[in-house]
């Protein structure tokens, strides 16, 4: 009995010592890989006029040949193109023109021109969310024209445009209530949620450089409304949790006053009969930074309590437009509201929650409060 069981235990530490051989990881120097950064999605018509999926990498080659001004080493980017029918076949494409393997998976940015994103984005978003190894934290933008821009513009002290576009979405979170989370991964949880919308930040490539310029809504999978930064700056105080931002009073170029603050979202939904209704409260904390509108704010704690109040009055005005063009305009659920109304209604009823939404009878209430004035006035 005990050769037998010596017996089994030899042969499966010999077949599990062949299994781990056989599929150990094999790896591979970054001198032979083209790491891609970023991506941006196109489309294009082909010679026999039917629309292709144009789809430009910016890669990083590490250990290129310095220049003749620097020394040892430096890393390059560049940028490689593939068109065809459908996405996996870009693939094919791209692959038979580069002489290094092309690694995908640390994607930092993708971009997406409004082309592809009015045609709709499932196709990729399909082909994303099937690779295993892909970095679902990269964050997402819609741009205005061809991504190739983008990726081919050069900036000083960057490898790569990407590694700007990156920072430059993660800081937007500083003044302007953008929410910290527009990754691959946040939009394959929204796209096909009831009573979710996704809202991607609107890029632009300006004389002057890269700028977020607006909000891209989706109703889907599909571009549906881009919104200007005005109109962004509101929809992130009513959509988002936790934001900070800037809110300005002004009378004139020289009587105005600045407020950055921390926004605190609670939202309250009844059903009344066969309508919804939705009471969305905002808390706003935080500092002014300038001012030159009301006198003796430091000292008079009625100043504080007038410009408080005005403060909440001129937010809730402009959450008041938003929220009526949202529903006569775009008839589309950009705050998410469907999200918790299906806790009254219940899930899988099938119903249009853009319509609702646009029916319901939605409240705002605003409370701001001033914690800080700065060290005095100047």
């Amino acid at each position: 009995m005990k050769k037998h069981r010596s017996l089994i235990i030899a042969i499966l530490v010999v077949v599990a010592f062949v299994a781990v051989k056989e599929n150990k990881i094999k790896y591979e120097n970054a001198e032979d890989l083209d790491i891609s950064l970023g991506i941006g999605y196109s489309l294009l018509q082909n010679s026999q006029g039917d629309v292709e999926y144009h789809i430009p990498i910016s890669s990083i080659i590490y250990g290129e040949t310095a220049t003749e001004d620097s020394k040892g080493q430096k890393n390059s980017s560049e940028i490689h193109e593939g068109n065809a029918s459908t996405i996996g076949k870009v693939r094919e494409d791209r692959q038979r023109k580069i002489d290094k393997k092309l690694f995908l998976g640390t994607q930092r940015v993708y971009l997406i021109d409004e082309e592809v994103a009015k045609f709709g984005v499932e196709p990729l978003i399909d082909i994303l969310f099937r690779n295993p190894v892909l970095n679902d934290n990269g964050v997402v933008l819609v741009c205005k024209n061809k991504s190739d821009d983008y990726l081919t513009h050069k900036i000083e002290g960057y490898d790569s445009p990407v590694e700007f576009i990156d920072s430059m979405v993660k800081n937007s979170v500083n003044y302007n209530f953008f929410s910290k989370d527009y990754t691959l991964k946040k939009v394959y949880l929204t796209m096909d949620a009831e009573g979710r919308t996704v809202v991607q930040p609107y890029i632009e490539l300006r004389e002057q450089g890269f700028e977020i310029t607006g909000l891209a809504i989706f109703n889907k999978d599909k571009l549906a409304q881009v919104v200007d930064i005005n109109e962004g700056r509101v929809l992130n105080l009513l959509r988002e949790n936790n934001v900070r931002g800037m809110v300005t009073l002004q009378n004139s170029e020289k009587e105005y006053i600045n407020f950055t603050a921390k926004s605190k979202r609670k939202v309250k939904c009844y059903k009344e009969e066969d309508k919804f209704k939705f009471i969305i409260e905002l808390n706003l904390n935080g500092e002014i930074v300038s001012n030159k509108l009301y006198k003796n704010l430091v000292e008079n704690p009625k100043e504080i309590k007038e410009f408080e109040k005005d403060m909440e009055e001129k937010i809730q005005k402009q959450c008041k437009e938003f929220i009526g063009k949202m529903q006569r305009v775009y008839k589309l659920d950009c705050l998410e509201l469907g999200k918790i109304a299906v806790t009254k209604q219940g899930r899988g009823t099938g119903v249009d929650w853009n319509e609702i939404i646009s029916n319901s009878n939605i409240e705002v209430k605003v409370k701001v409060r001033v914690d800080k004035v700065g060290r005095g006035e100047y």
